[in-house]
């Protein structure tokens, strides 16, 4: 939580300094729903994978816009994945990004992401992984509505809190999203896409890799309020 207050301030003064004072702060908000399967190592060698059921979880974003640069914070509501017989993975993620427009169609970002998950397979321990990433997100009218639209992040430095020893592992994260949106209005749009987020871990002693990833159909609507 720190680095990520950290990072607020620091957006914050950038975009106040960054754009020209007589303009308007443009707030925006995103409703979505990613129904999405959690597939991951099921033990510690990293070579056997099991895939849970899909589970849908709302996702939910503000954006602050100033000229060209904007504040987005965003939350993927808690929700579990799970293998049955027992098994399960609950997480939530938060995330709070600056970004900056630098053509019509692309924007460049620098955020910081943490990802708290409970993973019930192995002992149902509170752990969170921690990355500041950066990204490039981008949109193409291809209609008089409808438009395309893209975003790519890569962690830049990534941590998880159940590396023990932290100095044995190296991880890394990322996360991608392709879709197709529809204007009903000037204030309203409705997308549909797929999302998928990666985390992977090396650990070095035994060269063993544990790669793990959420995919699948995300949905909703974007609002613009001014």
């Amino acid at each position: 939580m720190k680095n990520l207050t950290t990072f607020a301030i620091v957006a914050t003064t950038l975009i106040c300094n960054g754009a020209k004072a007589d303009e308007d702060i443009k707030w925006s908000a995103a409703l979505k729903v990613w129904d999405a399967a959690l597939s991951q190592p099921d033990n510690h060698n990293g070579m056997q994978m099991h895939t849970s059921a899909s589970s849908s979880a709302g996702n939910i974003a503000i954006t602050a816009k100033k000229g060209d640069y904007f504040v987005t914070a965003s939350a993927l509501l808690p929700t579990s994945y799970d293998y049955g017989s027992g098994d399960y993975l609950h997480r939530n993620d938060t995330d709070l990004a600056f970004g900056w427009h630098f053509s019509e169609s692309f924007s460049v970002l620098i955020g910081q992401k943490r990802i708290s998950y409970i993973d019930g397979t192995v002992g149902a321990q509170q752990q969170a992984i921690n990355s500041t990433y950066a990204g490039l997100s981008g949109a193409k009218l291809i209609s008089d509505r409808g438009f395309i639209y893209g975003t790519l992040i890569y962690g830049l430095h990534t941590k998880n809190s159940g590396d023990q020893p932290s100095s044995n592992y190296k991880e890394s994260m990322d996360a991608e999203e392709i879709g197709y949106g529809y204007a009903l209005d000037k204030t309203t749009q409705l997308t549909v896409g797929y999302k998928i987020q990666h985390v992977n871990s090396h650990y070095n002693p035994q060269n063993i890799d544990f790669n793990s990833s959420v995919g699948g159909v995300i949905f909703g609507a974007n609002f613009n309020f001014n």
